[in-house]
Parts: C-alpha cells; structure tokens; sequence
C-alpha cells in the first residue's frame, strides 16, 4: 500500500478515538494521507508507533453503515478475505479504524502474482455466495430489478455517453434480453451477498504468503450472483483470459450457459454506468476505454 505524504489529520474526535483504539497518544499518531479527498470517503494511513493502521472516514452515511455491516456480519464467513476492523467511530462524521496490512494491488499483467490474487478472489466470491441473506428482505424478483436498473442507467447516459454507445447499451441491455437471462433460479438467478466492486483496485495480495484481502466494502449488499465478475470480465479477464480461468479454479466452477447470459447483461450494465461516470471525471481514461470495448463488441 502506498504512502503519500504527511498531511493535517482529521477531524479531532476521529483523531482521539484512533489514538484511544490503538493505544497510543494522540500527539504521537502520524498521518498519511490514502484517499482522494473530493470522493465519499477519505482514507488515511496512521502509525502510532507499536502499531499502524488505516482510518477510513466516511463523508456519507450509507457506505460507513454498509461497510460496517459487512465486516461485522462477515467475519466468521470471510474472516480470511477481510483487514482486521479494530475499531468504529460513530458520531456526525463516521469512520471505520482498520487493521494494516501487506499487500499489493495485482498489476494488469498476466502474471504469477495476478493468477493467485485472481484465484484467491474466486474462492472468497464462492464463500461469500455462500453466506445466508434474508430473501424477504428484497421482494421485487431479481430479473425485474434488473430491468428497472438499466432502463435508469440508460436515462442516466443520455447526453453522457456517445449516441452509438448508448445505441449499443440498448441492444445489449434490451428488456427481452434480461427477462430470458433472468428467468428463474435454475440458472443462478437468484441473490447472493456481494462485494459489488469487485476489481483489482480493492484488493491486496501478498504473493509470499498467497492471501488476498478484499477492501472497500461500502456498496456490499445482495445482488444477483454474477455481479461481482462483471467488471472483472470487463476489464482484466477481457485483455487477458488466464485470469479467469484462475478465478474459477478458486470458485471451483465454471459459469453455466444461462449465468454467461446473466453475466453479459450485467457486463453491459456496468460498462454503461462506468462511461457514464467517467465522463465526469477525466482521470478515468482506462476504464473508459474497457467500457467502450465491451459495448463495441460483437
């Protein structure tokens, strides 16, 4: 994990409750800097000393209460997969006290390094898909929600996105299209938890000891069960295939017919929603060109 350089903590009543969680004194914590300040949440790296760990400060609700849920709830199912949640700080402005740990993001190569982060990701999908989640909870029937979600992203991409992408977007997200790939259960159309940010950003793998820790938990909740290889699929398996084979292995299955349907919808789905987005921020130009790619295609 990278350090960028020293700058003003947060706020003081995060400052305090990390010092009191760490056991150390306030004046002695250094903080480094993690996280793009103008996004939702801002991460920092802080050392105390005997021990360091990461601060991650929440500027809405949603994602601390989600995140928060999901190390809590998670733990016994994924404790392998998940950084240490040490501490949390309520309060107007939230924050989740984390464990250090070592890792790196895998890089974009077709690399040793890459195929173990790839196949430990797949074994922590499969455990996760594993977890119980209350049916009750979401009534609307999975192939409806989809529906409903890409006729909003579609709404969303008009005057954001090339009039031939969104073209694209709409063949590939047609109402037909999803209704046959989300039929019924048979085919793993159903809801599972997931990450449902699920990429190599949000991972840190430690090739000597192959242990992989997943992070950035704050849009966790259940979704259909392929979400979390869409933008695998769209970014890192499209430009180099071992790497799903590697994630499979992990599974420890391979995708039937009917959940490579569901997966293409939810690939267009996500390719839509990142040109979308990465229309408005201009830093973005590789996942802009992954999205084009996948609704250019075939």
């Amino acid at each position: 994990m990278t350090r960028p350089g020293l700058i003003t903590p947060p706020p003081e009543a995060i400052a305090g409750a990390t010092a009191a969680a760490i056991g150390a004194p306030q004046a002695a914590l250094r903080w480094r800097w993690l996280g793009a300040r103008e996004g939702p949440t801002s991460l920092w790296w802080v050392d105390g000393g005997a021990a360091a760990v990461v601060v991650k400060v929440f500027w809405r609700g949603r994602g601390f209460v989600q995140e928060r849920a999901a190390l809590l709830g998670l733990r016994a199912a994924l404790g392998r997969w998940l950084p240490e949640l040490v501490a949390v700080i309520e309060g107007p402005i939230p924050a989740l006290v984390l464990g250090a740990v070592v890792g790196a993001r895998p890089g974009r190569e077709d690399d040793a390094a890459a195929r173990g982060a790839h196949f430990e990701a797949g074994r922590m999908v499969r455990a996760l898909a594993e977890v119980e989640i209350d049916a009750a909870a979401d009534p609307v029937p999975l192939g409806a929600a989809i529906a409903a979600r890409a006729a909003a992203a579609l709404e969303r991409a008009r005057g954001r996105v090339a009039p031939e992408l969104l073209a694209a977007a709409g063949r590939r997200l047609d109402p037909g299209r999803i209704a046959a790939a989300f039929s019924g259960a048979g085919g793993g159309a159903r809801r599972v938890m997931a990450h449902r940010d699920l990429w190599e950003g949000n991972w840190l793998f430690d090739q000597v000891s192959g242990r992989l820790w997943v992070i950035d938990w704050e849009h966790a909740r259940p979704d259909a069960a392929m979400c979390d290889r869409a933008r695998l699929a769209a970014g890192a398996w499209a430009r180099a295939p071992r790497l799903r084979a590697a994630f499979e292995a992990g599974f420890g299955a391979k995708t039937s017919e009917l959940e490579e349907a569901q997966l293409e919808v939810l690939v267009g789905l996500h390719a839509l929603a990142t040109l979308a987005w990465a229309g408005r921020h201009p830093h973005a130009p590789a996942l802009g060109a992954d999205a084009r790619r996948v609704l250019l295609a075939p």
